[in-house]
């Protein structure tokens, strides 16, 4: 294993890292994908802490503790202002740059999923399978017929 800015790195990476974790996460996450994934929670967040932890066969399992400085979406009052997220992508090889400590991150997720296993992006942390999640998205957003479906409605704005 080596460090590269800080962060522990398994030496069993990919020596093309920075170029797989480019096309892993991308830098910009579009309006148009943000309104396509109907994410009920949408916080703006300050990453705090971060820890990078080995486990078997040198997995990384990060941890990382933030504070909510913004919530501009939200069907759970109040988001919790600290809370720390576990099993956050990427588990095996972690990009240098991610999730660094006093950087301002976007996260999109539902409250109805526990606080982890997210995508973690340089800009923003969002849903791994929101589609798993779809009807009881589109039930949070929309005026929605299907089943089991609490026909709640919001709406976002962008500012």
């Amino acid at each position: 294993m080596f460090c590269v800015l800080g962060f522990l790195v398994n030496s069993g990476c990919p020596a093309n890292l920075p170029r797989t974790c480019r096309s892993k996460f991308p830098v910009h996450f579009s309006k148009r994908r943000w309104l396509k994934g109907n994410f009920t929670v949408v916080v703006v967040i300050k990453i705090a802490q971060v820890v990078w932890q080995f486990k078997e066969h040198d997995d990384f399992q990060p941890y990382f503790r933030f504070y909510v400085l913004n919530t501009l979406l939200s069907n759970i009052q109040p988001y919790d202002d600290k809370v720390m997220l576990t099993h956050a992508l990427p588990t095996r090889c972690a990009c240098p740059n991610e999730m660094m400590v006093g950087k301002t991150y976007l996260m999109l997720t539902h409250s109805n999923k526990g606080r982890h296993t997210l995508n973690v992006t340089r800009r923003t942390v969002f849903l791994s399978n929101y589609k798993k999640f779809a009807e009881d998205l589109e039930c949070w957003r929309w005026p929605y017929t299907g089943r089991n479906c609490l026909k709640r409605v919001r709406s976002l704005s962008f500012n």
